[in-house]
């Protein structure tokens, strides 16, 4: 006798196939986008760690990159900042705003006694792109919530 048709083993992968196929078009960017967020998490801790070394040699934080960059104090050193935060970086905008009380600092520069550090994207994604943001209480926060940033 003939069998037509297929086994129950047959039609079970059939549909695994088919779920796998589903899978990878409903989130094919997700990945990237992981990525990109992450490297913006580490960017910021980058801005953290620069902020956290200007303040320990100017008595402040910096008010803009380019003093993170080229801080009078750096001449013939190596610069607090070795990315330039002026334009898109991996998808994201930088900003970084001073807060608080400005005074003038060790050597001169104005600096300020709080700063944040905002990354946004450039491209809101479908409900999977975050903005981030660093202050000088060394807090980050993504979506509204809170989180540690510290080391």
């Amino acid at each position: 006798m003939k069998n037509e048709g297929l086994t129950l083993v047959e039609l079970l992968v059939i549909v695994i196939v088919i779920a796998i196929i589903l899978l990878f078009f409903r989130y094919p960017n997700e990945p990237y986008i992981i990525s990109d967020e992450d490297l913006a998490i580490s960017n910021l801790y980058t801005v953290k760690n620069s902020q956290k070394a200007f303040t320990h040699c100017e008595g402040g934080y910096a008010s803009t990159f380019k003093e993170l960059r080229d801080d009078k104090i750096a001449a013939g050193q190596p610069a607090y900042l070795d990315i330039d935060f002026s334009g898109i970086v991996q998808g994201y905008r930088y900003t970084l705003e001073p807060a608080g009380d400005s005074r003038t600092g060790y050597n001169g520069l104005t600096v300020y006694m709080d700063f944040e550090c905002i990354a946004e994207p450039v491209e809101y994604k479908e409900g999977t792109t975050r903005s981030f943001y660093v202050d000088s209480g060394w807090q980050g926060c993504d979506q509204g919530f809170r989180t540690s940033m510290n080391d």
